[in-house]
């Protein structure tokens, strides 16, 4: 086999790996901007029809999802200073 059809072959099937990777993720967006109701119907749209964010101001406003993204980005940024801090000291140790 000629190397590059094989280099042609590795990338093909890598790119529908990654296609199969982040399709649910991008399911998961497409889905979210839909209106409610929209994504139960048949056939499924992959793209919604008409774009709305009221389902992230619901999670935003009513629910409070803020604060929580907010706490664990806290969290996680403290975590890494004092992760970064300590081997720092440690590798100077």
């Amino acid at each position: 086999m000629n190397a590059r059809v094989a280099v042609w072959i590795v990338n093909g099937l890598l790119a529908g790996l990654a296609f199969v990777s982040l399709f649910p993720l991008l399911w998961m967006l497409s889905v979210s901007l839909m209106p409610p109701g929209a994504a139960s119907s048949l056939p499924t749209p992959i793209l919604p029809a008409s774009v709305t964010f009221e389902n992230y101001q619901l999670l935003f406003g009513s629910i409070g999802m803020g604060r929580y993204v907010f706490n664990s980005l806290l969290i996680a940024v403290l975590g890494t200073v004092i992760s970064v801090a300590f081997n720092l000291m440690a590798g100077y140790a």
